[in-house]
């Protein structure tokens, strides 16, 4: 699929583990954030997928879209992150 899949349908709230297994090494786009009890940590609850994506520019296109109609948004990778390697 070439553009990011928004889920327009019903979204369901989920954990953060639970949106991972669901979307495993994507980019997800996450709205109605329930935020930590410690606001030092960046640690959210239940979250709604908005949309998903295996593409980042992909996912930001929904995310900045998601703006519109959110106060907070969040575009998040599901799987591990590989380091930007510098080769001298």
């Amino acid at each position: 699929m070439n553009e990011a899949t928004s889920t327009s349908t019903q979204p369901e709230r989920l954990l953060w583990d639970d949106i991972c297994k669901r979307y495993p090494s994507e980019w997800v786009v996450l709205v109605d954030l329930e935020r930590s009890k410690d606001d030092d940590e960046y640690e959210f609850g239940l979250s709604t997928v908005w949309g998903h994506s295996p593409n980042r520019k992909e996912a930001y296109v929904v995310a900045r879209a998601a703006h519109d109609s959110f106060d907070e948004v969040a575009c998040l990778f599901t799987g591990e992150l590989v380091p930007n390697l510098t080769f001298r």
